[in-house]
C-alpha cells in the first residue's frame, strides 16, 4: 500500500490510518509479550552457599564472604542483603554496575552493632531491571556464621 494511494480519497485515508494503528498496536503487543516471557539470565552464582571466611564475628565487626559469579550483561544491579536468624535484619540497598564477565571476589560487610549474638545466614538478592516492565531477582545465601557479644 503506497502512502499516496491512501490519501487520494477520504475513505483511503481512514483505511490507511486504521491499518497503521492496528499494525502499531500488534507490534506493541508482541513486544510486551516478548518482554514478559523471555528467559533472562542476568547473573549466575557459581558457588552456593556463599563461603564465609571467618565463622565467628564480633558484634560490630566485619564479615568476609566470597562471591563467585558470571554476569551476562552490563545492567546495573541493586543488591539487597539481610541477616537472618529467625528474625530478618535488613541492610540498606546498594546499587552498582559490574561489567559483563566472570569474577570471584571477597566482599567485606560491616556487621551492625545492634545485631544480637547468635547464629545467622546472610541472604543476598541481586535485582536487575531487564526491561521497562520486568525485574529479575537472583537470590543466594551464605554459610552459617556466629555473631559474638
Amino acid at each position: 500500500m503506497n502512502l499516496f494511494e491512501c490519501i487520494k480519497n477520504k475513505w483511503g485515508i481512514i483505511n490507511c490510518v486504521s491499518f497503521i494503528t492496528l499494525f502499531m498496536a500488534l507490534a506493541f503487543l508482541v513486544t510486551i509479550v516478548f518482554w514478559m516471557v523471555w528467559p533472562y539470565n542476568p547473573v549466575t552464582i557459581n558457588t552456593r552457599p556463599l563461603p564465609v571466611l571467618e565463622k565467628n564475628i564480633p558484634s560490630g565487626g566485619t564479615i568476609k564472604y566470597i562471591v563467585d559469579y558470571c554476569k551476562h550483561n552490563d545492567l546495573d544491579v541493586l543488591i539487597r542483603r539481610k541477616f537472618v536468624d529467625g528474625l530478618v535484619y535488613a541492610l540498606p540497598d546498594v546499587s552498582t554496575k559490574n561489567l559483563r564477565g566472570c569474577k570471584k571476589m571477597t566482599v567485606l560487610l560491616d556487621v551492625p552493632h545492634s545485631l544480637q549474638a547468635g547464629e545467622y545466614i546472610l541472604i543476598s538478592e541481586f535485582v536487575y531491571q531487564v526491561n521497562p516492565i520486568r525485574t529479575i531477582t537472583v537470590r543466594t545465601h551464605s554459610e552459617k556464621f556466629r555473631i559474638l557479644e
